[in-house]
């Protein structure tokens, strides 16, 4: 909506809303707000994060077991392959 002069009564009643003595505390209660989203957010990615890192520790763990798995059995297929030529 806007008014005669073509500016948007919403914007001039919150620019107005400013003026007022509770401008501080509505400015400080939107810096708490703010604040606390931040933080929220922060520590979700926190979690994320710490999430990822264990699911990369167990990645590793399981591609040092199958490296393990694979050296046995190329190992052991060098033994059959020995023994099958020694015959």
């Amino acid at each position: 909506m806007t008014n005669g002069d073509g500016q948007h009564s919403c914007r001039r009643q919150l620019h107005d809303d400013d003026d007022d003595d509770d401008g501080g505390s509505l400015a400080a209660d939107w810096d708490r707000t703010v604040a606390g989203v931040k933080e929220q957010a922060f520590a979700r990615l926190q979690e994320e994060l710490s999430k990822a890192h264990q699911e990369l520790r167990l990645r590793d763990e399981e591609v040092n077991r199958l490296s393990r798995i694979r050296e046995e059995v190329e190992a052991e297929l060098e033994e059959l392959t020995a023994s099958l030529f020694q015959v």
